[in-house]
């Protein structure tokens, strides 16, 4: 999003504080309709030249940049707000583990940034490639932003400072480690913001009024919701989740003994083996070390 009026649009129908939002920093926020229902999750980024708003999303939800476009698009009436998909011109490489700071320095020859959702210029990679303190981990992890032949160079910069690539599925149990959803996955048509449980990273309750704010402030008024997004662990020596994956329309119920609490949603095998997953589950269920069954095994909640 760019334009002298995209910040403050965006202000307005999301939300976190983005007027506030400095140059050189993000953070998380939804988008939400006016019954306050989840239509979006972004990573909004502040760039000098406007907003880049990421959008984790399921693999087969492949029209999220063109519904939000059109999402926002549709409340621009005199705003100088443009729109653009950066999709096919920008690129992400991302780098995760204890051992990722030193590494990345050594590779980029910048100190990586500290605080979650900076971003730095890689000037080592090339004009316009930029690196951002990342929260989609446990460990310390970043993302790196830059055109698909920056990234050329910059996987081959980071394979000769040690850095390892890993397959796909890495990356996807790092993120279910941190509770991170995925729109058309962990975030249905009528999930509600304080469901997912960041309401620390996406929620600012000092801002100014924006579509779907009533719902929120009720839920908050309320003291919780009835279900949650949970943090899920196969039980040690079981077999649960034997494929570590899920189709895209497969449903798998949790259940407590014959009653059904909840139902999973993301499911990945980290490095070390085992299989972590994100379930939406009634919060009476919430308990870290409760176990729930399924037909892909015992889950246990972290």
């Amino acid at each position: 999003m760019s334009g002298a009026d995209a910040v403050s649009h965006l202000h307005k129908f999301c939300t976190n504080d983005i007027v506030n939002l400095p140059v050189g920093q993000g953070c998380e926020a939804f988008v939400l309709d006016a019954k306050g229902q989840i239509q979006f999750y972004a990573l909004v980024h502040r760039r000098a030249d406007g907003l880049l708003l990421e959008l984790p999303a399921a693999e087969f939800e492949t029209d999220a940049a063109a519904r939000l476009m059109k999402f926002l698009g549709k409340y621009v009436i005199v705003e100088k707000v443009l729109f653009a998909d950066e999709t096919d011109e920008l690129g992400e490489l991302w780098i995760g583990g204890p051992d990722a700071p030193a590494l990345l320095a050594d590779a980029l020859q910048v100190a990586p940034p500290e605080k979650l959702l900076e971003a730095i210029d890689c000037p080592a990679v090339g004009d316009g490639a930029w690196l951002v303190r990342s929260t989609q981990g446990e460990q310390t992890n970043y993302t790196l932003f830059g055109r698909p032949e920056q990234l050329d160079v910059a996987q081959v910069r980071l394979s000769a400072s040690g850095i390892t690539e890993r397959e796909f599925a890495w990356y996807d149990a790092a993120r279910i480690g941190a509770g991170v959803p995925l729109l058309g996955r962990d975030i249905s048509e009528k999930t509600l913001p304080q469901e997912i449980n960041r309401n620390a990273q996406t929620l600012n309750f000092r801002k100014g009024c924006y579509l779907g704010q009533e719902t929120v402030a009720r839920l908050d008024a309320m003291g919780h919701v009835n279900k949650a997004l949970l943090r899920l662990q196969a039980e040690a020596g079981g077999d649960a989740g034997a494929a570590a994956t899920l189709r895209g329309d497969e449903a798998v119920e949790l259940r407590v003994g014959d009653q059904v609490v909840g139902r999973l949603s993301s499911l990945a095998r980290d490095a070390a083996g085992t299989v972590v997953a994100l379930g939406m589950v009634r919060v009476a269920m919430n308990q870290p070390g409760t176990k729930l069954t399924s037909d892909r095994g015992t889950f246990v909640v972290r």
